[in-house]
């Protein structure tokens, strides 16, 4: 995923450009007769750079270990990141309604 993606919060803590392993959304054609306003949207609504838009699911994919010690932090803190992502993503289609929205309105 691009790392405008990526929430940016506190400076002291860094959240990875994630990578998921899986990653679920919708493809850019999926929606031709909205052609032109996903392209006026620009990069903020790309996932990947396989077409991928609007994502919604992350998943990855970790085994525990032979030693069966149940620490799977790594995988879970990738699946958050990623997962707040696809959340950004989401949250700035939001935005864009809502100016939309007071433009209509004002």
């Amino acid at each position: 995923m691009p790392k405008h993606t990526v929430p940016q919060g506190d400076p002291k803590l860094k959240v990875s450009t994630p990578v998921p392993d899986m990653l679920y959304g919708y493809n850019r054609s999926a929606f031709p007769k909205q052609h032109v306003q996903l392209i006026a949207n620009g990069v903020g609504v790309v996932a990947n750079n396989q077409d991928l838009i609007y994502p919604f699911f992350a998943i990855e994919f970790k085994a525990d270990g032979p030693s069966g010690g149940g620490t799977m932090w790594v995988a879970t803190s990738q699946c958050l990141g990623g997962s707040a992502s696809c959340v950004k993503i989401a949250e700035r289609l939001n935005d864009q309604l809502r100016r939309c929205d007071n433009a209509k309105s004002g």
